[in-house]
């Protein structure tokens, strides 16, 4: 902590300490995985808890040999969200231990299989099957998830069916964390890079993800490889409209994500970016926008999302507190102010891979923040974003470097 006559207070860590602080966020992800296992009654053959020590000694050991610590980044993953997430896709009851997002999913493909729009069907019978099923006589006739959410379900389910007999989405989600794991784990340098990329794949919050079955993975997934490709506009917005193609999350990021990718570039340049954020999620939900608009429209745009509140939402308190809904104006406002700074930033020329990262953070939590559906693990897609953005390099804020001259040459003179 500094200060001084007419300066602002600034906190500095120091290599040391930034260390220290990503090993505790490992160690407390890793215990809040324990309490989500419990809350599931899960009991995996290798405890969590009891890996944690050898875990830890992988990470220390990056520092004389950094594959080590690369291989305990990716074992992390493997013991604290694959394990959990066989476990449970292999018992018998499997659906019990789902939320609405996987069971309504499946629902959806059963749907059209059979001819019948998922978007006007009734998924009653497929609620009552998971871990919250619906009050006596209350119905479900609306389907919450874009298109692309749920047609690659019978894929998805591939791996469960052929390790385990059961259809079931949540293996697979568990070898989309463990990619993320080695991509992360391969942008890392050192020990503190290695913590957080720990912390961003393999953190209780994805594994509370991995085994309620939800599509926030593939979400984390697709927005992590586009600010990967940040350099190539097209791919970036290209990976980022499949996220807004999968879940209707990642809507309120693409006006942040269109500035930051398209500011300054040719027409050319900004249209395929504008076909890239768009056109995944028009493609998909054409057909079903043709068949029934109004279905479509009740499921993904006029939802009413006042069912199950989450632990962390502050819609209904401020309802309480103010005895009128003040969610649309909030939202609104955490928009405009996200799109502000990103053109503010933009038009001086430093909106880099992290702040737009940062921006993008700040806009999904604040939007969540006054929904009722802000649950633990929705703090997994900020956390992999900031972390991606301190882990990948930006190229244009790499500093530029002279030719070494060649040998013999005489420096010029001044």
């Amino acid at each position: 902590m500094t200060a001084g006559p007419g300066r602002r207070v600034e906190l500095r860590l120091d290599p040391g300490q930034r260390r220290l602080v990503g090993l505790c966020l490992v160690v407390a992800g890793w215990v809040y995985g324990h309490v989500v296992l419990d809350r599931f009654g899960i009991h995996p053959p290798v405890p969590l808890l009891a890996a944690v020590p050898p875990l830890l000694a992988g990470l220390l050991a990056a520092h004389w040999w950094p594959w080590v610590g690369r291989v305990a980044v990716v074992a992390a993953a493997c013991v604290t969200v694959a394990m959990p997430a066989w476990t449970v896709a292999a018992q018998d009851d499997h659906h019990r231990s789902a939320i609405e997002a996987m069971v309504v999913s499946q629902s959806a493909v059963e749907h059209l299989r059979d001819g019948r729009n998922p978007y006007a069907g009734d998924h009653t019978d497929a609620i009552n099957r998971s871990a919250y099923p619906l009050d006596p006589g209350d119905r479900f006739e609306k389907l919450q998830y874009p298109p692309l959410a749920w047609l690659p379900f019978p894929i998805l389910e591939l791996p469960s069916e052929l390790t385990t007999g059961n259809p079931d989405a949540r293996p697979a989600y568990a070898l989309m964390a463990i990619g993320l794991a080695l991509a992360l784990a391969g942008c890392a340098r050192d020990l503190e890079g290695l913590a957080w990329a720990t912390f961003a794949s393999s953190s209780g919050f994805v594994m509370l993800i991995a085994v309620e079955g939800t599509h926030d993975l593939v979400l984390i997934c697709l927005l992590v490889g586009a600010l990967a490709l940040w350099h190539r506009p097209r791919w970036a917005a290209l990976l980022a409209g499949l996220a807004a193609a999968v879940k209707t999350l990642a809507w309120p990021m693409l006006p942040v994500v269109a500035v930051a990718l398209a500011w300054r570039r040719s027409r050319r340049e900004q249209l395929w970016v504008l076909a890239g954020l768009g056109g995944p999620l028009a493609a998909t939900s054409l057909p079903f926008l043709l068949w029934d608009p109004a279905a479509l429209l009740r499921g993904l745009v006029l939802t009413d999302d006042t069912e199950r509140p989450g632990v962390l939402s502050l819609r209904q308190p401020l309802i309480d507190l103010l005895g009128v809904d003040p969610a649309w104006p909030l939202r609104l406002a955490v928009l405009v102010v996200a799109i502000g700074l990103a053109v503010h930033l933009a038009y001086q020329h430093r909106l880099t891979r992290a702040r737009a990262a940062l921006l993008i953070a700040f806009v999904t939590i604040g939007v969540q923040v006054f929904s009722m559906v802000f649950y633990p693990y929705h703090l997994a897609l900020p956390i992999a974003l900031v972390v991606t953005a301190a882990l990948v390099p930006d190229p244009r804020s790499r500093p530029a470097q002279r030719p070494a001259p060649r040998p013999g040459s005489q420096a010029p003179r001044r």
